[in-house]
């Protein structure tokens, strides 16, 4: 006998919730990684001296290209077909494999949902803090340095 339907319909609902985190962290990840290069761009025609701006920018770039790598592992593994470590997607699967079995979700499959939802707020912690602190902050110093309008900036 598998799962109550409740029990099942909770699931479902827990692993929604965890499908539109990740979703929104990607979507965060990708926006970030566009305003660092806005952020190049506009470094290049700003009156801060010519790579002044760039060590502080591979660094928030190298750390969402990790973000990114741990939520859908490694693309250059992806292009041959070699394992990644378990990671964000990896669990998830694990997850939705019970919203698809006839027993419903097992012990393993809740385990898989909860390391996949402890994964995304560890790293929407991470993403927050990059695009609202660092990337800001980034931005400030360019308009100090009369760099050009950055799209998504604002009116201030």
């Amino acid at each position: 006998q598998g799962v109550s339907y409740a029990d099942y319909n909770r699931f479902r609902e827990e692993t929604s919730a965890v499908i539109r985190t990740i979703s929104a962290l990607d979507d965060a990840v990708d926006r970030s990684l566009n305003k660092v290069k806005a952020l190049r761009t506009a470094a290049l025609k700003s009156t801060l001296p010519t790579g002044a701006m760039e060590p502080k920018l591979v660094s928030v770039e190298n750390r969402l290209h990790q973000l990114k790598k741990e939520m859908e592992g490694s693309p250059a593994r992806n292009a041959i077909g070699e394992r990644n470590p378990a990671g964000m997607q990896t669990f998830l699967y694990i997850a939705l494999r019970g919203l698809r079995s006839t027993y419903g979700p097992t012990p393993l499959h809740r385990k898989g949902l909860e390391q996949a939802r402890q994964l995304a707020t560890a790293a929407t912690a991470s993403v927050k803090s990059i695009s609202k602190d660092e990337l800001l902050a980034l931005e400030k110093e360019l308009k100090a340095a009369n760099a050009p309008y950055i799209m998504g900036q604002g009116i201030e």
